[in-house]
């Protein structure tokens, strides 16, 4: 629905919510790659959505740091 029409109903606040709070999952589990993922789909929704790209990067970052640290892989 929200690809047809973007704030239909309150979808794009519902819709940014979940993929905030999905990517807090993730965060949590340690499942990086799928919090930023998540993260990224908030901001497509909403691109200054502040939280999200705090989010972001610090997943960013912690996948930079595990790569460095694992060579090459997070």
């Amino acid at each position: 629905m929200w690809s047809i029409r973007p704030g239909y109903q309150r979808v794009d606040e519902y819709l940014e919510r979940e993929y905030l709070t999905r990517g807090l999952d993730h965060f949590a589990a340690g499942r990086l790659i799928e919090a930023v993922s998540m993260w990224e789909r908030a901001l497509q929704v909403n691109p200054k959505e502040p939280r999200a790209i705090a989010y972001l990067a610090r997943a960013r970052e912690q996948l930079e740091r595990a790569r460095a640290i694992g060579g090459g892989k997070p």
